[in-house]
């Protein structure tokens, strides 16, 4: 089984070397790896080059932001099924044999999603999540990381790419659509890394609010939006209290 993987990356000069080695050191044999640069201004593309020889493609240019670099990325890839490792992040042992089994014995499967550590600027994990699909039990996400992901290429044919109109839940929109749209989404024991990157309490707000969006979207359960803001609010009067 075929399995296009993509990068995107713009000034991760720090972090995009672990990305591609955890990549590279999968050993799959039937690899297409696509790589996204944003037109980094430090040596993030130089980092690239170096392992130019075992990636398929790399491209780098202005983009719109990660939307856009994802669908191009999509635009590119020719593999039965595709994932999406940004900088920073990092595959486990075996996630990607781990995946091709398991889209092999279950073919009605569009989806498949794993667990995710998160870890620090210097590699040191810090949590670990179990991937759920729980829509609105989170404060802002669907219950697993978007790293975690892979789905056969025809769910993207089927539904298209990612809304380059959203900054921070687009992977979410798109998983809204995918469930909409008849795709069934499964678990897999596979696990990745993910770079907690510390992101402002501003931004976090303005994420939720597009999380909400997503959640409020025609098709969807209308109860979504309200149980996750109830949610949500539960959660910072338990931490509150806690924290007295």
């Amino acid at each position: 089984m075929k399995i296009s993987l993509i990068t995107i990356v713009r000034n991760a000069e720090r972090h995009i070397d672990r990305t591609i080695r955890s990549i590279l050191a999968q050993n799959y044999p039937e690899l297409e790896y696509i790589v996204i640069d944003g037109a980094s201004t430090d040596s993030t593309v130089a980092r690239i080059r170096a392992y130019e020889e075992r990636i398929t493609r790399i491209i780098s240019e202005p983009d719109k932001g990660i939307s856009d670099a994802w669908n191009k990325g999509l635009k590119l890839a020719t593999g039965e099924v595709v994932g999406l490792l940004n900088a920073g992040d990092e595959y486990g042992d075996d996630v990607l044999s781990s995946v091709s089994r398991f889209f092999t014995n279950h073919g009605s499967v569009g989806v498949v999603f794993g667990d995710t550590t998160l870890v620090s600027e210097d590699g040191a994990a810090l949590i670990t999540n179990r991937g759920r699909f729980h829509p609105w039990r989170y404060s802002g996400g669907l219950g697993f990381y978007h790293p975690s992901l892979f789905a056969q290429r025809r769910v993207y044919e089927s539904i298209g790419g990612f809304d380059t109109g959203l900054k921070y839940a687009m992977d979410a929109d798109w998983i809204f659509r995918a469930k909409r749209a008849g795709v069934r989404l499964a678990h897999n024991d596979h696990l990745v890394r993910m770079l907690d990157d510390g992101v402002s309490v501003k931004a976090r707000f303005k994420a939720y609010g597009e999380y909400l969006q997503c959640l409020a979207a025609p098709g969807n359960p209308k109860s979504w939006p309200y149980l996750s803001m109830m949610s949500t609010g539960l959660r910072g009067l338990a931490k509150a209290a806690l924290a007295r």
